[in-house]
């Protein structure tokens, strides 16, 4: 039952999100909204239970940030952000990359944690494709580090954790 909830979330994000690329930069934003919000309530069912003796999983989220500001020109900036939502040892998240210049690149995440190490499959959009890899996130006091993908894809950082309440 997991299995088929966790996968009618992803094809039901990755609809939402090739038809999000059609639209404007704001509907973008509020599909992707909309979209973790169902996956949440989603792992929240879950992770409780009637039965007497299943115990209640915690959950937590952890947002991450990097802006690149540009050195020619100071109003403009390249932006890398990764939510992150773990309920016992399942994780949720999106990772994205809005650059000031080039198309964005607009991901999903699913995966598992064990010992701060998320294991993940990475389905995104950029350019008008849909792609998909496996990416290993370390979660750090302060950063969370990400390997995995292609070279040229670019997914291979370091982010800064910050507030969730300063998130977009």
């Amino acid at each position: 039952m997991k299995k088929i909830l966790q996968i009618s979330a992803v094809l039901a994000f990755a609809s939402l999100l090739f038809t999000a690329c059609k639209n404007t930069e704001k509907q973008e934003q509020h599909i992707e909204e909309q979209s973790i919000e169902k996956q949440e309530e989603s792992l929240e069912k879950d992770a409780t239970t009637t039965e007497e003796h299943k115990p209640v999983v915690t959950s937590s989220t952890l947002c991450y940030r990097n802006e690149f500001v540009y050195k020619t020109d100071t109003t403009k900036k390249d932006v890398v952000e990764l939510l992150l939502t773990i309920k016992g040892d399942t994780v949720i998240g999106s990772y994205v990359w809005l650059p000031a210049e080039k198309d964005r690149r607009n991901g999903m995440l699913m995966g598992t944690i064990k010992d701060n190490v998320i294991d993940a499959r990475y389905d995104f959009f950029q350019e008008g494709k849909q792609s998909k890899t496996t990416l290993k996130i370390y979660l750090k006091d302060t950063t969370a580090v990400i390997e995995g993908g292609a070279p040229e894809l670019g997914l291979e950082t370091t982010i800064t954790k910050i507030n969730c309440d300063d998130f977009r």
